[in-house]
């Protein structure tokens, strides 16, 4: 073990190994020799002077006191000058998300976590270090089990993840949609998190928004263990638009129809002589009907057009608005509260299998998800 550190114990005499491992120290007569390395156990050594070989022991309960820095050499996570940030599974799977990246949100400081939707499962955007670029791309870097993973969303145009809209759609619904989200959250055993450059330094210039490193269940010796669990909730709209009720149909005409380019917004007797203007043009031809228009609206912002094919379609029903306002009088119809004021049931149901022997160990787990 190269750079591991020898010190006579209780004094200030001490060294480090080489690159092989070997080391030399001047003592007088007996003594207790320290050997430390980090990841290893701590050993001490009486002798007397003479050569010997020491074997070290892996301290596996104490990994995660060991940071890479990325500068071909590891430190105590106390001692290392980035912000590391840890979180367990156990933590994760007590929020009540949908997705991985969702289930990070709370759980770090200085971590920005957006939905870019309300659709089930739809993308999240994490920013780690600020907004650092005004164009680019501001998403960490994610490694799981060592292994870099494209996190890029879905584009426009591919098939959409839930049944909403139609398959090829231009517009899918949750877009942009993460591949971390396909993360089961249950199978997750710890996540870092790396916010210095330095400790980026290790993943390269992709990892310049900082890195999320995700370490999976594994498969455990002993007897062979089987976990389900099962959730369910509510999801309910937090805050509507909402919506103004028009108190006649002439008034909703004039303010979303053409009507308020032609003045037709006063009321009833105003629609009613817009009708009575048209219907001119069968008794006494355009021109009269044009100049009747001009009179009642002088401040038009649009020519006069007479309605097409008048010799098929008849005269004008000037009863038409009068009958229509008085199927729609008292009626109000919030279409916010039908589209999205219904109030979603969440379920979830999670089952895993872990176990295995001194050789094997294994671990398989699933999840279903329905909103």
């Amino acid at each position: 073990l190269p750079g591991a550190q020898v010190f006579v114990k209780g004094t200030f005499v001490g060294t480090t190994t080489d690159v092989n491992g070997a080391y030399s120290l001047d003592v007088d007569g007996s003594v207790t020799v320290v050997i430390a390395y980090i990841g290893y156990k701590t050993q001490e050594v009486a002798t007397s002077g003479g050569s010997g070989d020491f074997a070290m022991e892996p301290d596996v309960l104490r990994q995660d006191e060991v940071v890479v820095t990325g500068l071909v050499s590891t430190v105590k996570r106390r001692n290392a000058a980035n912000a590391v940030a840890s979180v367990s599974g156990d933590d994760l799977v007590n929020a009540p998300t949908q997705t991985l990246d969702q289930a990070l949100s709370g759980q770090f400081a200085g971590v920005h976590i957006r939905r870019n939707t309300g659709a089930p499962g739809g993308g999240v955007n994490v920013n780690l270090r600020g907004q650092s670029t005004l164009t680019g791309s501001t998403q960490p870097l994610y490694v799981i089990d060592g292994v870099i993973v494209n996190n890029d969303a879905n584009q426009s145009g591919i098939d959409v993840v839930t049944a909403a809209t139609g398959a090829g759609s231009s517009r899918p619904q949750g877009q942009p949609t993460n591949r971390i989200g396909d993360i089961n959250p249950n199978d997750i055993e710890s996540i870092e998190v790396l916010k210095g450059a330095s400790a980026a330094a290790i993943y390269g210039a992709k990892a310049s928004n900082g890195v999320v490193i995700i370490r999976t269940k594994r498969g455990k010796g002993g007897k062979t263990k089987f976990n389900f669990s099962t959730k369910t909730g509510q999801s309910s709209l937090l805050r509507k638009m909402g919506h103004r009720t028009f108190e006649t149909f002439e008034e909703a005409y004039g303010q979303f129809g053409t009507g308020s380019q032609y003045g037709m917004s006063g009321g009833t007797d105003e629609m009613k002589a817009a009708v009575d203007v048209y219907d001119a043009a069968y008794a006494e031809g355009e021109a009269a009907a044009e100049a009747a228009f001009l009179a009642l609206y002088p401040d038009s912002t649009f020519a006069f057009t007479p309605p097409p094919n008048l010799a098929s379609v008849g005269a004008f029903d000037t009863d038409f608005f009068s009958t229509f306002e008085q199927d729609w009088i008292g009626r109000d119809i919030d279409y916010e509260q039908e589209l999205y004021g219904q109030t979603g049931q969440l379920t979830e149901h999670t089952l895993s299998v872990i176990g295995g022997d001194e050789s094997t160990q294994f671990y398989l787990g699933g999840q279903y998800m329905d909103e």
